[in-house]
């Protein structure tokens, strides 16, 4: 025995034990608030027999093919932080939804913080010495950050289960579909390039996110629990607490949140017009006009034999089809009886406590799950 002490500091303010939710906040902010921990001058050596180091092959780990991900350590987590807030912050806003512009003017702290190589409270200071919109939206981000790392610690199951139990084994496995989809290969150019860039580089913004897993949950009707491990596998950033949340929120299985089916037609059409971004990544199609660079399938009728010996696959499904199918599923689990009565325990446990939500969760009379509109509220957690 070495009676080492062992003290756990409070790097996020994610709080253990019983937790009153009404409260959170108030101690987020007194938490975030407090000095920054120095680091120690020097570190007394423990004498500790580690053993033989294993070799590189016990592990059998397959080859890594995120060849554009950033590097890792504390060194490059300070100069990625110092880099966004001297020279990328005033565009933060304006950028975040774009996964090409965001690749450069999001903060991509999100390794580090995963990592542990620096800390939220680090971020959350260099922020406070900043008052503009930009940096308000950053906090507000680094709060939501800890909020839905604080359900996981609350309620670790929700790793595996979903937060209501009417949404249990709704959805089928189909692991064709699950290939294509995690390969970039589903037919749909905006969506198989962001799924493309992800592979490459292990980060994406948050919207592009969401898409990917509405598209699986909702097109596909896959188990959130099977997209969800692929995506986990490709985020470098991958933080347990909002992954796993995230992936039940794109799918529809909180109750307590409302349900966004994500059209990757018009995200592209929105955040890559001219189609950049996918010629960048679906270099098949990269030859196609503006006009069908989104929609492949309607060179069909200008120019079939081209559109029809194109190495870019087909659409693998419906997309106008299983997008109903997918809403009138939803549709028919929340007029179960007793759905708002549970729904109401899982917000009391896990709810956000913002004013405009307590009313609207207190007094659900229906769902509201359509195709993508302007007015539903979202977050991006991203960093």
């Amino acid at each position: 025995m070495k009676k080492i002490i062992w003290k756990e500091y409070l790097q996020f303010s994610v709080f253990r034990g019983n937790l009153d939710r009404n409260n959170w906040s108030k101690k987020w902010k007194k938490n975030m608030e407090k000095k920054l921990l120095l680091e120690p001058s020097n570190i007394n050596p423990i004498e500790i027999d580690t053993g033989a180091i294993p070799p590189d092959n016990l592990f059998c780990f397959k080859n890594d093919l995120c060849e554009g991900r950033l590097k890792g350590g504390r060194e490059n987590g300070l100069k990625r932080m110092e880099y966004f807030f001297s020279k990328k912050l005033n565009s933060y806003s304006k950028d975040i939804s774009s996964p090409e512009k965001s690749f450069d003017s999001c903060s991509r702290l999100s390794p580090y913080l995963s990592w542990g190589c620096i800390s939220l409270k680090e971020i959350f200071y260099k922020a406070n010495l900043i008052k503009n919109t930009n940096s308000k939206m950053l906090k507000s981000r680094l709060t939501w950050h800890c909020h839905f790392i604080q359900k996981l610690e609350s309620e670790p199951e929700l790793e595996f289960k979903e937060f209501h139990p009417y949404f249990q084994k709704i959805r089928k496995k189909d692991n064709d579909l699950l290939q294509l989809w995690s390969e970039g290969k589903t037919g749909f150019p905006f969506l198989d390039a962001c799924m493309r860039s992800l592979n490459f580089n292990g980060w994406l913004n948050f919207r592009m996110r969401a898409m990917l897993m509405s598209f699986a949950s909702y097109n596909l009707w896959i188990p959130w629990q099977d997209s969800g491990s692929v995506l986990a596998c490709k985020f470098i950033d991958y933080e347990p607490g909002i992954h796993w949340n995230q992936c039940q929120m794109q799918s529809g299985t909180t109750s307590i949140n409302i349900n966004r089916i994500y059209n990757p037609i018009k995200q592209g059409k929105d955040h890559d017009p001219k189609g950049n971004f996918i010629r960048k990544w679906v270099p098949e199609i990269k030859h196609y006009l503006d006009n069908f660079i989104h929609e492949p399938w309607l060179m069909e009728n200008f120019n079939s034999s081209e559109y029809s010996n194109s190495e870019y696959p087909k659409p693998i499904i419906d997309l106008s089809k299983t997008t109903k199918i997918a809403r009138k599923k939803i549709q028919e689990i929340t007029q179960k009886d007793g759905y708002w009565d549970i729904s109401k325990e899982v917000y009391l446990k896990h709810g956000s406590r913002r004013t405009s939500l307590i009313k609207k969760k207190n007094h659900p009379k229906k769902i509201n799950i359509k195709p993508e509109s302007d007015l539903q509220y979202e977050l991006n957690l991203e960093l």
